[in-house]
């Protein structure tokens, strides 16, 4: 007897190929997912750092008080998309005299996955005033310089 050539694929084939279309279609599912969570995270994480470079600045420049606040809402007129955001700004002392330690910190309003970001500065405390540096009698009268001019031939 002559066996007859095989067309086709076998019951057994075709539901072992399925079972791992449905296994990598999972992987690749749960793989989209992780990526989606993290694509949010990293944004909410940039978001935060934006709004904590930006408040840092304004106190350092000046243009916020020198005060421990807590837990603030921005103003969405001033700061427009950080609805939903807080931040925070802890004074404290230094070793060096007339140098305060100014730490912000902005975080999110959310109770699942929190997104924090904080950074710390040191600036010359506002309240503190320096002597003027009193002038050299030897210093005072005359210049003094390294410069030379002259003509060439």
């Amino acid at each position: 007897m002559r066996r007859q050539k095989r067309r086709g694929l076998s019951l057994l084939e075709v539901m072992l190929s399925v079972a791992i279309l449905g296994g990598s279609m999972v992987a690749i599912g749960e793989l989209i997912r992780v990526g989606t969570l993290s694509a949010g995270h990293a944004r909410d994480l940039t978001q935060a750092q934006l709004l904590c470079e930006s408040t840092m600045t304004q106190v350092l420049a000046g243009a916020m008080e020198l005060n421990d606040v807590t837990n603030q809402t921005f103003d969405p007129t001033i700061v427009p998309g950080a609805e939903g955001w807080n931040y925070s700004i802890e004074i404290g002392q230094t070793e060096l005299e007339g140098v305060v330690n100014v730490r912000v910190t902005v975080q999110q309003d959310r109770v699942n996955r929190p997104v924090v970001f904080s950074l710390t500065a040191w600036m010359i405390d506002p309240e503190v005033e320096f002597a003027e540096p009193e002038e050299d009698a030897t210093t005072s009268g005359g210049t003094s310089g390294a410069g030379t001019s002259g003509t060439g031939s």
